[in-house]
């Protein structure tokens, strides 16, 4: 009786033991997955709309994503769009000055190349072409997103200016001054402000 208590207790043990052992290959890893990896790749609508907004400024365009909530839908697009304006106007000084930076290293091989002169323009182009280059920006697309939760619509808006109206911005005022404007088209960074008038303007 003794012996046949030992070997039931010795199998028991056993058992026991193999399924302790056993117990962490319960785990399985996804394929790509490397162990201590905690970092998911997440796409939001703010990150779509930010992929989305850079494929519009590789065409010329200047944009910015605004986002805005509010308890009615015509609330949280009204608040996107304002809050788009504020950042466009800053994004569309900030193209200004790259063209300016861009055609003021292009004209210093060129003697005849005045640099304040070129900077009393571009100063020009920001105080009189911007109020009225803003106006005419547009929404590109937008998306509308309700939480029941909350009872909250969401509204994520690429907002900006055409590559045509960018341009024309530009040139359009150098144009009132003919000797200025002789010289600024010797700048490959003015023949492609031209460039992209002209793309705009031919049909799909």
């Amino acid at each position: 009786m003794r012996n046949l208590l030992s070997l039931f207790m010795a199998l028991l043990l056993l058992v026991v033991t193999t399924g302790c052992g056993g117990g962490g290959a319960a785990t399985t890893k996804t394929s790509g997955e490397s162990e201590g990896d905690d970092n998911v790749e997440v796409n939001t609508p703010l990150t779509e709309y930010n992929n989305l907004a850079g494929e519009y400024e590789k065409d010329g365009a200047v944009v910015v994503v605004g986002v805005g909530e509010g308890l009615k839908e015509s609330i949280a697009y009204t608040s996107a769009q304002t809050r788009a304006a504020g950042q466009l106007a800053v994004k569309y000084e900030q193209r200004v000055e790259t063209v300016r930076k861009d055609m003021q290293e292009q004209l210093s091989s060129n003697v005849q190349g005045g640099t304040p002169e070129l900077n009393e323009y571009f100063s020009n182009v920001v105080k009189v072409k911007s109020k009225q280059t803003l106006q005419g920006a547009k929404v590109f697309k937008t998306k509308t997103l309700f939480s029941k939760k909350k009872g909250m619509y969401t509204v994520y808006m690429v907002y900006g200016i055409d590559p045509k109206a960018v341009a024309t911005s530009i040139v359009s005022e150098a144009k009132a001054q003919p000797q200025l404007y002789a010289r600024f088209r010797a700048t490959q960074a003015f023949k492609e402000l031209e460039q992209d008038m002209e793309s705009m303007d031919q049909p799909k």
